[in-house]
Protein backbone atom coordinates (compact mmCIF):
# COMPACT_ATOMS: atom_id res chain seq x y z
CA UNK A 1 0.00 0.00 0.00
CA UNK A 2 1.09 3.52 -0.66
CA UNK A 3 1.98 5.42 2.39
CA UNK A 4 0.59 8.82 3.23
CA UNK A 5 3.96 10.66 3.40
CA UNK A 6 4.67 9.54 -0.17
CA UNK A 7 1.36 11.05 -1.43
CA UNK A 8 2.01 14.19 0.54
CA UNK A 9 5.44 14.63 -0.97
CA UNK A 10 3.96 14.19 -4.48
CA UNK A 11 1.21 16.78 -3.82
CA UNK A 12 3.66 19.17 -2.18
CA UNK A 13 5.90 19.28 -5.21
CA UNK A 14 3.21 19.54 -7.95
CA UNK A 15 0.22 21.26 -6.41
CA UNK A 16 -0.17 23.82 -9.18
CA UNK A 17 -0.92 21.32 -11.99
CA UNK A 18 -3.26 19.37 -9.69
CA UNK A 19 -5.09 22.56 -8.77
CA UNK A 20 -5.39 23.56 -12.45
CA UNK A 21 -6.76 20.13 -13.43
CA UNK A 22 -9.17 20.22 -10.49
CA UNK A 23 -10.36 23.70 -11.50
CA UNK A 24 -10.92 22.52 -15.09
CA UNK A 25 -12.93 19.51 -13.86
CA UNK A 26 -14.92 21.78 -11.56
CA UNK A 27 -15.65 24.22 -14.40
CA UNK A 28 -16.73 21.38 -16.69
CA UNK A 29 -18.95 19.99 -13.96
CA UNK A 30 -20.55 23.37 -13.28
CA UNK A 31 -21.12 24.03 -16.98
CA UNK A 32 -22.68 20.59 -17.38
CA UNK A 33 -24.88 21.08 -14.33
CA UNK A 34 -25.97 24.53 -15.52
CA UNK A 35 -26.84 23.16 -18.97
CA UNK A 36 -28.74 20.30 -17.38
CA UNK A 37 -30.67 22.72 -15.14
CA UNK A 38 -31.45 25.03 -18.10
CA UNK A 39 -32.54 22.09 -20.23
CA UNK A 40 -34.79 20.83 -17.47
CA UNK A 41 -36.30 24.31 -17.06
CA UNK A 42 -36.79 24.57 -20.82
CA UNK A 43 -38.51 21.18 -20.96
CA UNK A 44 -40.73 22.14 -18.03
CA UNK A 45 -41.69 25.41 -19.77
CA UNK A 46 -42.54 23.50 -22.97
CA UNK A 47 -44.64 21.06 -20.96
CA UNK A 48 -46.48 23.87 -19.16
CA UNK A 49 -47.12 25.68 -22.44
CA UNK A 50 -48.47 22.50 -24.06
CA UNK A 51 -50.62 21.85 -21.01
CA UNK A 52 -51.97 25.41 -21.09
CA UNK A 53 -52.76 25.10 -24.82
CA UNK A 54 -54.54 21.80 -24.24
CA UNK A 55 -56.56 23.30 -21.38
CA UNK A 56 -57.58 26.26 -23.56
CA UNK A 57 -58.71 23.89 -26.31
CA UNK A 58 -60.60 21.76 -23.80
CA UNK A 59 -62.30 24.85 -22.34
CA UNK A 60 -63.24 26.05 -25.83
CA UNK A 61 -64.64 22.64 -26.74
CA UNK A 62 -66.59 22.49 -23.46
CA UNK A 63 -67.97 25.99 -24.10
CA UNK A 64 -69.09 24.92 -27.59
CA UNK A 65 -70.72 21.81 -26.13
CA UNK A 66 -72.52 23.92 -23.51
CA UNK A 67 -73.71 26.40 -26.18
CA UNK A 68 -75.00 23.59 -28.40
CA UNK A 69 -76.70 21.91 -25.44
CA UNK A 70 -78.39 25.19 -24.50
CA UNK A 71 -79.50 25.73 -28.13
CA UNK A 72 -80.82 22.18 -28.31
CA UNK A 73 -82.80 22.74 -25.11
CA UNK A 74 -84.31 25.95 -26.52
CA UNK A 75 -85.23 24.21 -29.77
CA UNK A 76 -86.81 21.31 -27.92
CA UNK A 77 -88.73 23.73 -25.73
CA UNK A 78 -89.98 25.63 -28.80
CA UNK A 79 -91.01 22.38 -30.47
CA UNK A 80 -92.81 21.32 -27.30
CA UNK A 81 -94.61 24.67 -27.20
CA UNK A 82 -95.61 24.31 -30.86
CA UNK A 83 -96.90 20.78 -30.30
CA UNK A 84 -98.79 21.91 -27.20
CA UNK A 85 -100.25 24.88 -29.14
CA UNK A 86 -101.32 22.62 -32.03
CA UNK A 87 -102.90 20.14 -29.63
CA UNK A 88 -104.77 22.93 -27.82
CA UNK A 89 -105.96 24.38 -31.14
CA UNK A 90 -107.08 20.94 -32.31
CA UNK A 91 -109.03 20.44 -29.10
CA UNK A 92 -110.65 23.88 -29.47
CA UNK A 93 -111.55 23.17 -33.08
CA UNK A 94 -113.00 19.78 -32.17
CA UNK A 95 -115.26 21.32 -29.54
CA UNK A 96 -116.51 24.06 -31.88
CA UNK A 97 -119.25 23.19 -34.38
CA UNK A 98 -118.17 22.62 -37.94
CA UNK A 99 -120.80 24.97 -39.36
CA UNK A 100 -123.33 27.35 -37.91
CA UNK A 101 -126.89 27.75 -39.00
CA UNK A 102 -127.45 31.40 -39.72
CA UNK A 103 -131.01 32.53 -39.36
CA UNK A 104 -131.95 35.52 -41.44
CA UNK A 105 -135.13 37.00 -42.72
CA UNK A 106 -137.23 35.30 -45.37
CA UNK A 107 -135.94 37.49 -48.19
CA UNK A 108 -132.34 36.49 -47.49
CA UNK A 109 -133.27 32.81 -47.33
CA UNK A 110 -135.15 33.06 -50.60
CA UNK A 111 -132.21 34.82 -52.28
CA UNK A 112 -129.81 32.10 -51.15
CA UNK A 113 -132.18 29.34 -52.30
CA UNK A 114 -132.66 31.01 -55.69
CA UNK A 115 -128.93 31.43 -56.15
CA UNK A 116 -128.32 27.79 -55.27
CA UNK A 117 -131.01 26.58 -57.68
CA UNK A 118 -129.70 28.84 -60.45
CA UNK A 119 -126.16 27.63 -59.94
CA UNK A 120 -127.26 23.99 -60.00
CA UNK A 121 -129.42 24.52 -63.09
CA UNK A 122 -126.63 26.45 -64.83
CA UNK A 123 -124.10 23.71 -64.15
CA UNK A 124 -126.40 20.99 -65.42
CA UNK A 125 -127.28 22.78 -68.68
CA UNK A 126 -123.83 24.20 -69.49
CA UNK A 127 -120.82 22.76 -71.20
CA UNK A 128 -117.43 23.06 -69.54
CA UNK A 129 -116.32 26.26 -71.33
CA UNK A 130 -119.43 28.48 -71.30
CA UNK A 131 -120.10 30.67 -68.26
CA UNK A 132 -123.48 30.78 -66.50
CA UNK A 133 -125.79 33.58 -67.64
CA UNK A 134 -126.06 36.37 -65.09
CA UNK A 135 -129.57 37.42 -66.29
CA UNK A 136 -130.99 34.09 -65.21
CA UNK A 137 -129.85 34.70 -61.61
CA UNK A 138 -131.23 38.23 -61.41
CA UNK A 139 -134.65 37.25 -62.76
CA UNK A 140 -135.10 34.43 -60.28
CA UNK A 141 -134.11 36.46 -57.25
CA UNK A 142 -137.31 38.50 -57.40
Amino acid sequence: MIELPLIWSFIKGSWKPILAISAIFLAIGLIHHDGYRRGKRHEQAKYEKALETAQKQANLAQQQIDDLTRQMGLIQQEQGDKIRNIQENAQKMATQPVYNTVCGNADASRLLDDARRAANAGLASQSDDTPAPATHLSSQSR
